[in-house]
């Protein structure tokens, strides 16, 4: 017995289920021929749309499968955003370890920690020698002069000078430049309204906005403007005396700290 001769012209199609199907499997004669047919009914755009989402599911379980088989050791790391505490910061101030400066305002009364931690301020860094005592001095004072120019636009009193406002200023940025931190509150968690009690002085309001890195007191003043926060303290009515301070660490890089309080 001879079996059916089958021959295929130039250019004739091969019938799908036929000559492409192996003699064993039924499966790809009678399915094949069905599933030719269906796609064959369907518009462009729904075999693009399936192709792409076919696509698309493969790339996610490769992705998957690559993030089970990862070592632990080799997960990402939670990326910080800014908005919250480092570990160990005391509630109500704020720590930042770049070179800015932050404010921080107290509740009337100086409850300590009440204070109410603002954005940082920009800062350039410096390499210079420091400069004399009595050069620091001047800067300090102008950087009170500054303060008042800006209050009197704010329709403002001016504020004067405390002489232990200024030493607690001065002394927070001498420990923050020696000791190498940038924080309203020392290593220990004393906060500035508590140096500001412990100097001598009746908190009735306090704040306090400190900053590192400007060269100068038109620099610090106008990276204070900058920041709500700080020129918020700066041009607070009910703040109505002040102290500044000056200092610079081994490598020459300036510390300033603005303690502004009014008394009980």
């Amino acid at each position: 017995m001879v079996g059916t001769a089958r021959r295929r012209w130039p250019g004739q199609p091969v019938p799908i289920g036929q000559d492409h199907c192996p003699p064993g499997p039924v499966w790809c004669r009678s399915v094949a021929p069905r599933l030719v047919e269906f796609l064959r009914r369907q518009p462009p755009w729904r075999l693009v749309l399936a192709v792409v989402a076919s696509v698309a599911v493969l790339g996610l379980g490769v992705w998957g499968i690559t993030a089970l088989l990862r070592p632990a050791g080799e997960q990402s790391a939670p990326v910080a955003d800014g908005t919250s505490e480092p570990p160990g910061a005391t509630p109500g101030t704020s720590i930042d370890t770049s070179p800015t400066g932050a404010p921080s305002s107290a509740t009337p009364g100086g409850t300590p920690g009440s204070g109410t931690p603002g954005s940082g301020t920009p800062g350039g860094g410096a390499s210079t020698p420091p400069p004399t005592a009595d050069a620091i001095a001047r800067m300090e004072s102008k950087v009170v002069a500054l303060v008042n120019a800006e209050r009197a636009d704010a329709g403002c009193a001016a504020v004067t000078v405390d002489s232990r406002l200024a030493t607690v200023a001065r002394e927070h940025a001498r420990d923050m430049a020696t000791r190498d931190y940038f924080s309203h509150s020392t290593p220990e968690g004393v906060t500035f309204d508590d140096r500001i009690r412990d100097g001598g002085y009746p908190v009735g309001k306090a704040a306090e906005n400190i900053a590192l890195g400007q060269p100068s007191p038109e620099a610090v003043m106008e990276a204070w403007l900058a920041s709500p926060d700080h020129r918020a303290n700066i041009v607070d009515c009910g703040l109505r005396q002040i102290g500044v301070g000056l200092a610079y660490d081994a490598s020459g890089r300036p510390y300033w700290a603005q303690s502004l309080a009014s008394p009980a």
